[in-house]
């Protein structure tokens, strides 16, 4: 293995245990608040990181793997992003009620 195919590999390391530590994260949070944008986080979450390890163990050439893996890749995202907007709009209410 060389230099660069280790650091290629712990890039998709890296990322399956930050996926799995927000996954954890959100997970905890989601059992206190029940706010349904940190369950989408808590998905994406768990949805990266087995993406990423996939990525990490997979030596195929198919085409159709990596275009389901795109297209996981871009739900992984919208999840994020929706969840996080949504999250933010319940705290942004949440202080406007703490306001008034």
């Amino acid at each position: 293995m060389t230099l660069e195919d280790f650091f290629l590999r712990l890039e998709h390391v890296a990322a399956a245990v930050g996926g799995l530590i927000v996954f954890g994260l959100a997970i905890q949070s989601y059992l206190r608040r029940r706010r349904r944008s940190v369950l989408l986080i808590a998905i994406s979450g768990a949805l990266g990181a087995t993406l990423a390890f996939l990525n990490w163990v997979s030596e195929t050439s198919s085409p159709t793997f990596w275009n389901f893996t795109s297209l996981c890749y871009v739900l992984d995202m919208t999840l994020w992003v929706i969840g996080c907007g949504l999250l933010l709009r319940e705290l942004q209410k949440h202080d406007d009620e703490d306001a008034a």
